[in-house]
């Protein structure tokens, strides 16, 4: 920003650069401010791990608001003493619904008395009872019976490229194995190009966003809870996580959106400044 605003010098020199820069950066670290704090605490609440060697659930406390991930404390319970429930959400704004897959532990009298989020945001009830019988499945080491082929899911920290793509693609539209949405080529031209002229519009957004999900604090399990690796499962097929699958052109194609973005609102901060 202080090149930019060095070299910015239509018709008020210095002066009117440092104004350009001061309110990209303004816009820019608002909106990573904004997302910061909503992607940190999604994620703290859904790190679980399953250990069928010792069958036991580690989660992060739920309960526990933490501002660093080294102050995150874990639980460990017995997979045969929990019960499970689907929880059905529903958001407010639109009426829409989805559903969390819960472990719960009850007392004495049971009463539930806690629970932790296993899975989140799934789109239906028979798509939650089918995630709550895979684990079901893999913690009893019934293995003949898991599915063939596992699609993992976004975790750990995300690079910036990952980041782009989560953000704006992968987290809305199922791609395939080449990293594009499973769509006739004519509508994936247009959908790019459409994605394109809406980043560049939004750019200080969506470089909040992708700095949100990019500097986010990478939240790890205590290493005594974590078991020793074993033996992979016979035949079972694991797919890579969609947001790190990317076409020959993709990382190019953010990078141009970026530069395009950052172009436009320069020139529209310029224009404004100037009337």
């Amino acid at each position: 920003m202080a090149w930019m605003a060095y070299k910015f010098g239509w018709q008020g020199g210095r002066t009117k650069g440092l104004y350009v820069a001061s309110g990209l950066s303004f816009s820019s670290l608002l909106a990573a401010a904004a997302f910061f704090s909503f992607d940190l605490n999604r994620v703290a609440e859904n790190l679980v791990l399953l250990n069928r060697q010792a069958g036991k659930i580690v989660a992060a406390d739920p309960s526990v608001k933490v501002k660093k991930a080294k102050d995150i404390r874990f639980l460990a319970w017995d997979w045969q003493a929990c019960d499970f429930a689907i929880e059905r959400v529903i958001v407010s704004a639109s009426g829409a619904q989805t559903f969390h897959l819960r472990a719960v532990q009850r007392n004495a009298k049971g009463e539930l008395e806690r629970s932790i989020v296993l899975l989140a945001m799934i789109p239906t009830m028979q798509h939650a009872e089918a995630a709550y019988e895979f684990l079901r499945r893999y913690m009893a080491h019934e293995d003949a019976a898991l599915p063939t082929a596992v699609k993992l899911v976004p975790g750990g920290k995300l690079n910036f490229f990952e980041a782009c793509k989560h953000s704006f693609i992968t987290y809305l539209i199922d791609v395939g194995d080449d990293g594009l949405p499973l769509w006739p080529w004519p509508f994936i031209v247009l959908f790019y190009g459409l994605l394109a002229v809406a980043l560049a519009m939004a750019f200080p957004f969506v470089l909040g966003k992708v700095l949100a999900e990019w500097s986010s604090q990478e939240m790890r399990f205590d290493p005594s809870l974590v078991p020793a690796a074993g033996q992979p499962i016979p035949g079972l097929k694991l797919i890579p996580a969609r947001q790190a699958v990317f076409a020959p052109w993709e990382k190019a194609y953010y990078l141009a959106c970026m530069a395009s973005g950052l172009g436009l609102w320069v020139w529209w901060w310029h224009r404004f400044l100037g009337s």
